[in-house]
């Protein structure tokens, strides 16, 4: 009932193969021997099934799986997950750039002041940027996050929750050229985060994502923190408010002189989504969108970023302050990127030689990716 779907079709689907360990028993910590990327069109229906499955369990009203226990002082709510990880080995090749380099140039065109446009035609120099790196990584580790979002016993409802915010961070610069990630045992670990926060539209939940060395998982490469939106009505108890969104407001972005057109066409979150495997219709379909209250398709908010820093690295647009030492970025996604549009990209290279990426829709920024230090 779990999934809204028989039993004895579940086992048709999965019986006894790779996604079993998602369904078995009460065990927490899942184990797949297949790496992230490969990922089949089978198995990713099933996953979507499992999400439709579930958010209609709520709709319905027929299972809660959210628990509350106590909170510090008793007129305080707080929501505690269930200690969930889900681990798979990870290792890129020559055809995963090959994918990636051509999700950054389908669909899309880009113009402004001495802009040269054209394509990112190789993913040779894909790693040399530490911010590409961090977007490389996720995307191909990101099946792992999806795929412990249909564990049995995860309580979130992906198909009603957005992501709003993610952190990266390169532990291991070293270890991230693409010899190494071709070459080296590693291991992807997805996992949920026990504590919530609650806001005005539901609580914040956080997903780890971290690739490790398998010989000694101490050894963190590349460490991800997404953080999802899950839209629910909180019962009692104070909320507490969404944290602001770092950088200049729009009114000061419109001053700044060196914004440049990027077009997004519906067709591209297509490739994307071959890339991490995220297909949830919202991103693939302008009928889903609309039955779940968009006008159009929903860009990937990662894949809108990485179109726009593809494209200033072509134009030598900015700089980020990286010699081989570890880097951390976040971004923030304001406002869903409805397909397909004409974005407003801007970078701005501080005085520490930080570097903030802006996109902008409707004269609002949409989201915004800022190097932390």
């Amino acid at each position: 009932m779990a999934f809204l779907l028989p039993s004895s079709l579940l086992d048709s689907l999965v019986g006894t193969g790779r996604l079993y360990p998602l369904r078995s028993g009460n065990v927490d910590d899942a184990s797949l021997d297949f790496f992230p990327q490969e990922l089949a069109i089978s198995e990713v229906i099933l996953v979507i099934l499992i999400f439709f499955g579930r958010q209609i369990l709520h709709l319905i009203g027929i299972k809660d799986r959210f628990y509350i226990r106590s909170g510090p002082s008793k007129d305080e709510e707080s929501y505690e997950l269930p200690e969930l990880m889900l681990a798979m080995p990870f290792r890129l090749n020559e055809e995963d750039l090959k994918k990636y380099t051509a999700a950054l140039n389908t669909g899309t065109s880009f113009s402004g002041v001495n802009s040269s446009g054209g394509s990112y035609q190789s993913s040779e120099n894909l790693l040399d940027s530490p911010a590409q790196t961090c977007l490389v990584l996720s995307a191909f580790s990101e099946p792992a996050m999806l795929l412990l979002l249909a564990h049995h016993r995860s309580p979130i409802r992906p198909l009603g929750a957005v992501n709003v915010r993610n952190r990266f961070e390169v532990l291991r610069p070293d270890l991230c050229s693409a010899e190494m990630l071709m070459n080296t045992k590693l291991v992807v670990v997805a996992a949920l985060k026990q504590q919530t926060r609650k806001v005005k539209r539901g609580l914040e939940i956080d997903i780890a994502v971290e690739i490790a060395s398998y010989v000694d998982p101490d050894v963190v490469v590349f460490r991800q923190v997404f953080t999802m939106l899950q839209f629910m009505k909180l019962r009692t108890g104070s909320v507490l408010s969404a944290p602001k969104a770092d950088g200049l407001s729009i009114g000061e972005l419109s001053k700044r002189e060196g914004w440049r057109s990027l077009t997004v066409s519906a067709k591209a979150s297509r490739r994307w989504a071959k890339v991490c495997k995220d297909y949830n219709p919202i991103h693939i379909s302008r009928m889903a969108a609309k039955i779940f209250g968009f006008s159009s398709s929903i860009a990937h908010g990662n894949h809108a970023l990485a179109l726009a820093l593809a494209q200033f690295d072509m134009n030598h647009d900015y700089k980020f302050d990286v010699k081989d030492r570890p880097f951390t970025m976040e971004v923030q996604f304001r406002k869903p990127i409805v397909l397909s549009v004409i974005l407003g990209a801007l970078a701005v290279q501080e005085q520490d030689n930080n570097c903030d990426i802006y996109l902008e829709q409707n004269a609002k920024v949409c989201a915004s990716l800022e190097e932390l230090v």
